[in-house]
C-alpha cells in the first residue's frame, strides 16, 4: 500500500513569512513612532522645567540671656515646641533681688531728702520776702528823716555863723542829724541782712534741684535694677523648636552665651541659585516641587518667596573668546511649609519650577 504524502508549497511558507515580517515591521515603526513621540514630549517637558539643587533651611535664634549669672532651671529640653514669649529658663536671682531692694530704699531717701528741702525753701520764702520789704520801708523812712536833718543841719550852721542861734541849739541840731545818719545805716545794714536771707532761698532752691536730680538718679538705678531683674528670665524669641542645649543647670553664663538654641522648623525654606540664562523664568509667588532623597515619592508644595536683585557669583566664566561673558547667579528663597516636620535642616533638596505653575 501506498501512502499519499502531501508536496510542500514554497510560495505559501514565503507568504506566511512576509506576513510575519510586515507584522514585525509594522511593530516597529509603530513602536519607534510611539518612543519619537514619548522623547518629544520629555524634551518639551524638560525645556519647560526649570529645577535647581539646595539645602533645606530654617530660621534659627540662639537665646542668650542678657545678664551674666548662675542658670537655676531649664523649662524645655531639646525637641520641645516652644511659643514666642513661653519662659524657657532662668537665673539665680537672689543677688538681684537685693539690689533692687537697695534700689528701692535709695528712691524712699532721695524722696524724703527732697520734701525736707522743699518745705526748707517754702519757710524761707515767706519770711524773708516779709523782712526785705520791711526792711527797705525803713530804710526809706530812715532817708527821709536824714533828708530833713540834714537840710535843718545846713540852716542851723548858716544861722549860727550869723549869730542867730547859740552853740546850744546848734548841738541839738547836731546830735539829731547824726542820729538820723545813725538809723539810715542801721535800717541798711537790715536790709542787707535780709536781702542775704534772700541769697539763702536761691541755694535752698538749688538744694530742691538737687534733691530732684537725686531722686531722678535713685528711680533710675531701681529701674535698671528690675530690668537686671527681669532679664534673669529667659523667654523664647520666636516659635519653633529646641534644637541645641549647649548649657547646662548650675553653669555659670555671662551675658549673650547662648544657652539654647530654637528652629522655626515648620516654616524651611530651599535657597537655590539660578543662572541669569533662566532667573526670567521665575517669578515671585510662583509654584513649585521640592523633592528629597528622605522622601523620594513625597513631594512637598513649595512657592517663590525672595529673588535677589543682585547677581552673585558667575557660574561661567568667559575665558578668552571676546563675545563671551560671564553668566551670574540670581539668589531664589523657596519656602516650604512643614506643618509635619518631615523636613530637617541640611537635607539635599531638588527645587523644580513648571511653566504655567
Amino acid at each position: 500500500m501506498v501512502k499519499d504524502v502531501k508536496k510542500h508549497n514554497p510560495s505559501k511558507t514565503y507568504r506566511i513569512i512576509a506576513l510575519l515580517l510586515g507584522g514585525l515591521l509594522t511593530c516597529s515603526l509603530l513602536t519607534f513612532g510611539w518612543l519619537n513621540h514619548q522623547e518629544k514630549q520629555l524634551m518639551a517637558q524638560r525645556e519647560d522645567t526649570v529645577e535647581f539643587t539646595g539645602n533645606i533651611e530654617a530660621d534659627e535664634v540662639m537665646a542668650s540671656f542678657k545678664v551674666p549669672g548662675k542658670i537655676l532651671q531649664f523649662m524645655v529640653d531639646e525637641g520641645d515646641e516652644v511659643k514666642k514669649g513661653q519662659v524657657i529658663a532662668q537665673l539665680e536671682t537672689d543677688e538681684l533681688k537685693l539690689k533692687v531692694s537697695q534700689a528701692q530704699a535709695g528712691i524712699e531717701a532721695a524722696r524724703a531728702q527732697l520734701i525736707k528741702a522743699e518745705n526748707a525753701v517754702g519757710l524761707q520764702s515767706g519770711v524773708t520776702s516779709s523782712q526785705v520789704e520791711e526792711a527797705r520801708a525803713a530804710v526809706e523812712r530812715a532817708q527821709a528823716n536824714l533828708d530833713v536833718w540834714t537840710a535843718t543841719w545846713t540852716r542851723i550852721q548858716e544861722l549860727y555863723d550869723h549869730g542867730a542861734v547859740s552853740a546850744q541849739e546848734k548841738d541839738k541840731v547836731e546830735a539829731e542829724y547824726k542820729g538820723a545818719q545813725g538809723q539810715l545805716a542801721q535800717a541798711q545794714a537790715l536790709l542787707a541782712k535780709a536781702e542775704s536771707g534772700q541769697i539763702q532761698v536761691s541755694l535752698s532752691e538749688d538744694d530742691v534741684a538737687a534733691a530732684r536730680a537725686g531722686l531722678a538718679l535713685a528711680q533710675a538705678r531701681y529701674d535698671e535694677a528690675e530690668v537686671y531683674l527681669n532679664n534673669a528670665t529667659l523667654k523664647a524669641p520666636m516659635d519653633g523648636i529646641v534644637t541645641l542645649r549647649p548649657m547646662e543647670t548650675g553653669e555659670t553664663v555671662g551675658a549673650g552665651t547662648p544657652v539654647l538654641k530654637i528652629t522655626d522648623l515648620k516654616n524651611t525654606f530651599v535657597k537655590v541659585y539660578v543662572p541669569e540664562s533662566k532667573i526670567g523664568r521665575i517669578q515671585l509667588g510662583q509654584k513649585c516641587r521640592v523633592t528629597t532623597q528622605s522622601y523620594p515619592g513625597k513631594p512637598f508644595a513649595g512657592s517663590v518667596t525672595w529673588i535677589n536683585p543682585a547677581g552673585e557669583f558667575a557660574t561661567q566664566k568667559a575665558i578668552s573668546d571676546q563675545y563671551e561673558q560671564d553668566i551670574r547667579s540670581f539668589e531664589v528663597k523657596v519656602n516650604v511649609p512643614n506643618a509635619d516636620l518631615h523636613l530637617k535642616t541640611g537635607m539635599t533638596a531638588t527645587v523644580t519650577f513648571l511653566a504655567g505653575d
